[in-house]
C-alpha cells in the first residue's frame, strides 16, 4: 500500500500516523526498527524526526534476492533504528544467520 498511490505529503501523514500509533503503545525505550526501500528515505527520515527524534542508526538488510521492479533491482532494504521516548536502550546484539535475524537483549534484562 502507499507506493505510487499517494503524494508525497499523504505518504508522509501515513507515516506519521503509522508511526506514531506504533510509538504511543511502546514502552519507554523500545527500540524500532523502520524498514523502507531507498525512495522513501527522505519521508523516514523526515517523520522518524518528528515521532522519536534522533537517529540511533540505519543499517542495511543485504537480501539473499533482488526485488522485482524497476530496472535496477533493489537487493537491500534500509533499516533505520529509532529509540522510543528517553529509556536506556535495552538490545546488545544483532546478529543474522541467512534471512532470518535474531535480536537478543542485553544480559540481566527480560523481553517484553
Amino acid at each position: 500500500m502507499a507506493s505510487g498511490e499517494m503524494t508525497d505529503e499523504a505518504f508522509r501523514v501515513f507515516l506519521s500516523e503509522a508511526l506514531g500509533a506504533c510509538a504511543r503503545v511502546s514502552r519507554d525505550g523500545a527500540v524500532h526498527f523502520v524498514c523502507m526501500e531507498w525512495r522513501h528515505m527522505d519521508d523516514v527520515a523526515a517523520v522518524g524526526k518528528q515521532v522519536y527524534g534522533d537517529l540511533l542508526n540505519l543499517c542495511f538488510w543485504n537480501k539473499s534476492n533482488a526485488g522485482m521492479g524497476s530496472l535496477y533491482r533493489s537487493k537491500h532494504e534500509l533499516i533505520f533504528v529509532y529509540r522510543v521516548g528517553a529509556a536506556p536502550r535495552r538490545i546488545s546484539t544483532w546478529s543474522s544467520s541467512g534471512s532470518t535475524a535474531e535480536i537478543a537483549p542485553m544480559s540481566g534484562t527480560t523481553p517484553r
